[in-house]
Formats: C-alpha cells, structure tokens, sequence
C-alpha cells in the first residue's frame, strides 16, 4: 500500500513539473534596454516593436529618435487609433493597435536619418494622413514618405506616387506642389499635381535646364520644358532662354517661388 501511494504521489509531482515545463515554454521573455534620446530615457523590448508599444500604449504618444541615426520610433494618436511607426535597418515598419494590441500591419524599404514627421490629409478625403520628411544634399531637398489612410483598412499605407519632394500643400485648391533644387548640371523643376483617394496625377510642370552645364560658350543655352494637361490631352512645349530670361521665367511660373529658394 504503501508503494502504490508513494507512486501515487511521484507520478502527479512529475504532472506537475510537466505542466509548468510547458507554460514556461510558451511564454515570452524580453531584454529591457534603455535607449537615450535627446528629451529622455526609454525602456525598450527587445524583439519585434510591437511590444514596446504594447508597454506604452496607455501614454498618448512616444517619440524615441536615436541622435541622427537610426531607429526612429513613434507612437501616435491619429484618425480616432493608435499607430506606430518605426524607422530602422532600413526598413519602415507600421503597427497598428487592434482590439487592445498593436500588430505590425506592413513593412517598406526606407533609408534616412534625422526623420521628421507631419500630419496632413493629402488626399482631401477628409482624414488625416502622415507625411515623414528628411532634408539631405547641399541644397537642402526635403523627401518625402507618404502614409495614406486606407478607409477600408482603417491602416495607413505607403503610397509612393505621394512621395513628393520638397511637398507643399493648398488646401484651398486642392492640389500638390513640389519643387526640386538643383545644381548647375541638375535639372530645378516645379510641378502641381491634382489627387483621387489613393493616387495624384499631373496638372501642369515646368523644368529649367542648362543644355551645356554651366559652361559659357552659347549664350542662349538655357531650356524651359513645359507640361500641362487639359481636357483632352497633354501639351508639351520647349523654349530655348538667356540666362536671365530662363530664370525669371520659370520663377514666375505656375506660382511665384523667388524667395524660395
């Protein structure tokens, strides 16, 4: 009797070694970090993001931007949810707080530093949408990262015909403007875009050109190139300028940009 119950009991101490064998293999450890940013200190998870944002989901919004250098983290309230956005390895990395839990939505190849972020609805469609932007080259050219909202996802997506340099927006016409800063061997451009829900198309452009690159053999060397769409078609046109003349003109064209550059 007495083996039998001494049996007995190894037999449910082994049940239970076993069930605490497996619920500690299910769970998940992390390594806590703690990153320094210019304003503060963070803890982080190690592992995918989306824990970290899960530690800080109940602040309103968290911003960890590694000195110039990656990763660039965010955590937002935007369109009545959360999102995060993570910049890093050159990868830019969406999540989005479903149901209590954030979950990585989409994943794109970024590369970039000293990342800035805006919230504008660059569609018109009434929601807000994400504009990431960072300045490089001696003539401090702002690119762009478009995130659209997706109504039917109610997710932000990458949309890159969006991704528009040096992106202004008038609100009152309802249209895009970008322009582009060159050298003398470049190629300076403006042009107006109109927008649909998740696309822009071309209304008008104008691109200044210097045919021998800065050298002074032809007076007359500078080309004006000229798109514009109307309602039937697109016309394109050519203008062979003076220096002075060329400059001007493409000032003053589409909208006045003379003391923008």
């Amino acid at each position: 009797m007495k083996i039998l119950s001494a049996i007995a009991i190894i037999l449910f101490l082994f049940s239970c070694k076993t069930k605490i064998e497996k619920t500690n293999s299910n769970s998940t450890k992390f390594d806590t970090i703690l990153m320094l940013t210019e304003k503060d200190t963070f803890k982080v998870l190690s592992g995918d993001w989306k824990y970290t944002f899960d530690m800080y989901s109940k602040s309103d919004s968290i911003e960890i931007n590694n000195f110039y250098s990656e990763p660039f983290v965010k955590m937002i309230n935007i369109n009545n949810q959360k999102v995060g956005i993570v910049i890093e390895n050159s990868l830019l990395k969406l999540y989005h707080q479903k149901e209590g839990y954030f979950q990585q939505t989409s994943k794109d190849s970024l590369e970039g530093v000293n990342w800035k972020i805006k919230k504008s609805d660059l569609n018109f469609d009434g929601n807000t949408d994400i504009v990431l932007s960072e300045v490089e080259g001696a003539h401090g050219n702002s690119f762009t990262t478009a995130l659209i909202f997706d109504t039917k996802t109610n997710t932000f997506v990458h949309k890159k015909c969006f991704d528009l340099p040096n992106l202004e927006i008038d609100n009152k016409k309802k249209q895009l403007r970008t322009k582009w800063y060159s050298s003398a061997c470049g190629n300076s451009k403006k042009a107006i875009f109109i927008t649909t829900i998740d696309s822009i198309e071309l209304l008008e452009s104008i691109n200044y050109f210097d045919s021998e690159c800065g050298g002074k053999g032809n007076e007359k060397r500078y080309l004006i190139f000229t798109e514009k769409k109307t309602k039937s078609k697109v016309v394109k046109d050519s203008i062979l300028l003076k220096p002075k003349e060329a400059w001007n003109f493409f000032e003053q064209s589409l909208w006045n940009t003379k003391n923008e550059w």
